[in-house]
């Protein structure tokens, strides 16, 4: 079996019910009725339309999303495939402020800790006795 490979590099097993959610939830946005059945399909149906753009056992999660576009577009769901499209980029900003956040922080924890480092050696045990003994 085959990996996905996500945006920040790190590498998964392939996973088909996460693409049956994907476009069941593409569906659920446009308030547009479905049978499981349906969404099962679509599904196999991607798989088979990425398959050509699997190398060395990987491919990447957009070249996944890109196939769900174009699946859902040929199924005749174009309405279905512009909510797939929003989903996809809102989820993706949403990972982008997340990540960008995470880094802020870390950055913060990490100026933190230099400034307490710093301040320490200033304000050694010994320099301390000095100060408040006078």
């Amino acid at each position: 079996m085959y990996q996905v490979t996500k945006r920040d590099g790190k590498v998964a097993p392939f996973d088909l019910s996460k693409i049956s959610e994907a476009i069941r939830k593409a569906f659920e946005a446009k308030e547009k009725e479905y049978h499981q059945d349906i969404i099962d399909l679509l599904a196999l149906k991607v798989t088979a339309d990425f398959e050509p753009k699997i190398k060395k056992g990987l491919v990447s999660v957009e070249d996944i999303q890109d196939s769900v576009e174009s699946m859902l577009i040929r199924a005749g769901y174009a309405d279905v495939a512009k909510g797939y499209i929003l989903y996809r980029k809102q989820r993706e900003k949403k990972l982008w402020v997340n990540r960008k956040s995470i880094r802020g922080v870390y950055g913060m924890r990490e100026r933190i800790r230099e400034i307490i480092k710093r301040n320490t050696r200033n304000f050694s045990r010994r320099n301390m006795r000095t100060r408040f003994q006078r």
